[in-house]
């Protein structure tokens, strides 16, 4: 029975709780397993607009679990490549992902940030790449970090393992609201309204788009880009929202 995850669905969304308070939802691989699970084998209702995800208790996510780290008994290969397939499925899930961070976000709970569309993040919380204070190497996450920040601020964070505040990880590109647990709320719940009016479909599309263009140089995307344009322009649903904005709709 999986306990290391809470699902809920409210309305049109889906709220997906990391849920080991104890252990500050450091990732193990049970939690891993059961999160790549969600993320790849899931069939998204057409109805669902979003997924938030947040974590139980004092913080978002501490990173690894230190126990199993070091633990060389336990350790495999495979649950890194599992945690890799992770950060994949978020990465290329259709539906936004919009992650709801207070407490701490440590390590790899960075690499769940990196990840995610959107993140909103409470102004008390503290934030560090801490792998390098360990004698580790943030080489499963670094290649979504770098996406996210850019090769200069990941050195200085991941070399220096220095800690941040929320408002830096704003500055840097990291989360994109930082303020009160009340104004945080607020800023989601408009946001997921938002959405809600959105063509799910033409959101989707623009997701992966957008995963696939910011990776390759523009000689490969001309061609694509103008196809999906071109076909999106023939969809009912945009003929109809394009009629209704004309018509003052």
């Amino acid at each position: 029975m999986n306990t290391v995850i809470k699902i809920k669905t409210e309305g049109e969304n889906l709220f997906l709780k990391l849920n080991r308070p104890e252990k500050r939802n450091a990732l193990n691989p049970e939690l891993i397993r059961y999160l790549l699970s969600f993320f790849k084998e899931s069939k998204w209702d057409s109805s669902v607009k979003a997924i938030v995800l947040s974590g139980e208790g004092k913080a978002f996510c501490s990173g690894a679990d230190l126990k199993w780290m070091g633990d060389e008994s336990a350790f495999t290969m495979q649950e890194m490549e599992d945690l890799f397939s992770l950060f994949e499925a978020i990465l290329s899930c259709p539906l936004p992902v919009i992650s709801l961070v207070h407490g701490f976000a440590v390590g790899g709970g960075l690499g769940l940030l990196s990840v995610s569309d959107v993140v909103i993040a409470e102004e008390n919380t503290q934030f560090r790449f801490s792998e390098t204070r360990l004698g580790l190497i943030p080489s499963v996450i670094s290649p979504f970090v770098l996406r996210k920040i850019g090769l200069s601020q990941a050195k200085f964070l991941m070399l220096s393992a220095l800690p941040f505040s929320a408002k830096q990880a704003q500055q840097i590109g990291l989360t994109h609201f930082t303020g009160s647990e009340t104004e945080c709320d607020i800023f989601l719940n408009k946001l997921l309204k938002n959405f809600k009016e959105l063509d799910s479909s033409a959101v989707a599309k623009t997701k992966k788009w957008l995963n696939s263009a910011y990776a390759l140089p523009l000689s490969e995307v001309k061609k694509e880009g103008v196809s999906l344009i071109s076909e999106a322009r023939k969809s009912r649903s945009a003929r109809q929202r394009i009629k209704n904005l004309l018509d003052g709709n």
